[in-house]
């Protein structure tokens, strides 16, 4: 799409290239720049179409994405989910990282947003199943590869980061001094999200003792009875440094006798309403006619 001499121009060839390719020409009165809608009537090989362009809004990229899976996607390749960056880099759309890890979230050469390692040419390790989308989907139409096609994989959801209103913080593992630790320091409970941020993060609160979950100065999610600038770890944290949440189902470092000892047994989960979306399904709006576990073909990539 481009403008050549008079005429916007849609081809089949860049205008720096060869002339031999398939042209048609937008209306005459059509500028782009400020025009709401440029339509044409193409025909071309005894085939018509009716083609209309219209302007978009400017898009807002979020910094982080949070990518996430229960379905057989998990299974495979569980060290592709969670926390996207968006770097400094990019193809004409940004690139994001994974904050823990080297996978990249982007626009691929062949239209689809792609997981991949490296941004080199070939096929990555997740794709959405449409091409040409200016965002990552984040209706659940993405594919992963399991070594011999794409399987689609509905449970796959690509969202911009959003902080919870709440945490809730149990313990359910089987060590008798953590769990009466939790209970003589008051850990367990239901930690609110404060208006004002910690360390240029969200914190939250659990009152009546007062608990702070927080992103501490060294960058560790820690559960603490006091907030400070300073590296504190307090009570309990998390060993990544550049996660921009808390994650769920992550290892706790809890402090016994003066060290700290990881365990599993922590449950961090996020308020009631969004376990209930996490449960139902939903979706933000988008492909209709997609069927669950409908088996990958070329007709439907």
């Amino acid at each position: 799409l481009f403008h050549d001499k008079n005429h916007w121009t849609i081809g089949t060839q860049k205008p720096s290239e060869s002339e031999d390719g398939q042209t048609l020409f937008l209306d005459k009165d059509c500028n782009l720049k400020t025009s709401q809608i440029c339509s044409v009537n193409w025909t071309s090989e005894e085939k018509s179409a009716s083609i209309t362009v219209t302007p978009i809004a400017v898009l807002d990229y979020p910094e982080y994405f949070e990518v996430r899976a229960e379905g057989n996607a998990s299974k495979k390749l569980p060290t592709l989910f969670g926390y996207y960056k968006k770097t400094k880099d990019s193809t004409n759309f940004p690139i994001y990282r994974k904050t823990d890890n080297k996978f990249h979230l982007y626009l691929h050469t062949n239209g689809h947003w792609t997981f991949k390692i490296s941004l080199e040419e070939g096929q990555g390790l997740i794709k959405s199943q449409q091409q040409a989308l200016p965002k990552p989907p984040s209706n659940g139409f993405w594919q992963f590869w399991n070594d011999a096609s794409w399987e689609n994989d509905s449970s796959i959801s690509v969202h911009p980061l959003e902080y919870p209103t709440s945490y809730h913080l149990s313990y359910s593992g089987e060590n008798q001094k953590i769990s009466n630790l939790f209970e003589k320091e008051k850990l367990a409970g239901s930690y609110e999200k404060q208006e004002k941020p910690q360390n240029n993060f969200p914190y939250y609160i659990k009152e009546d003792p007062t608990r702070y979950l927080f992103k501490n100065a060294a960058g560790h999610w820690s559960v603490s009875s006091y907030l400070t600038e300073e590296d504190n770890l307090g009570h309990m944290y998390q060993t990544k440094t550049t996660e921009p949440a808390p994650k769920e189902n992550e290892e706790w470092n809890v402090k016994m006798d003066n060290t700290y000892l990881s365990t599993s047994g922590v449950v961090l989960t996020k308020d009631k309403e969004n376990q209930i979306i996490k449960r139902a399904g939903f979706y933000f709006p988008g492909q209709t006619n997609y069927k669950p576990g409908k088996k990958a073909s070329p007709d439907n990539l």
